[in-house]
């Protein structure tokens, strides 16, 4: 049986976010990051669609993008109606994801500063590891230090 309709996605979505939703509340985000791409991985192998996995994805997207500035935001929601134009869906379909991804850029800031300061922490130094190089940042340039000077 194939997922085919949004009815069978959402609920899919549902029951699997359950326990995300509950490690989320412990707070271990890198750990409901890893159960929702594993979630992702079982839709796509029981057989979601191109354009559903698209809906499922791009509000996650359009937030991640909406952290690093608002030009960056901009090229997302321009790269989804470009992707809503190539799946040629209706206007009122389109629309309603647009506006989905519309509050999900907007009401980012509002969620990233609800979480707690090591999460903020972790998140900026993922956006931006030079804010902080002798702190949460130290590893990540310490890779790029590593990988640069390998000589092979």
């Amino acid at each position: 049986m194939d997922i085919e309709t949004f009815k069978d996605i959402f609920i899919s979505l549902g029951i699997g976010l359950l326990p995300v939703g509950l490690i989320f509340l412990e707070p271990d985000m890198g750990t409901s990051f890893v159960f929702f791409a594993l979630i992702l991985a079982m839709l796509f192998w029981k057989g979601i669609s191109l354009f559903g996995l698209f809906v499922v994805l791009v509000a996650g997207i359009c937030a991640l993008s909406s952290l690093f500035g608002p030009l960056y935001f901009a090229f997302t929601m321009l790269l989804i109606i470009v992707a809503l134009i190539f799946f040629k869906k209706d206007i009122f379909f389109s629309g309603a994801i647009i506006a989905i991804n519309l509050g999900a850029g907007f009401f980012t800031d509002y969620v990233y500063r609800a979480l707690s300061p090591h999460q903020q922490k972790r998140i900026l130094t993922f956006i931006n590891p030079g804010s902080d190089p002798l702190g949460s940042g130290y590893n990540a340039i310490q890779a790029k230090v590593a990988i640069g000077s390998a000589d092979y």
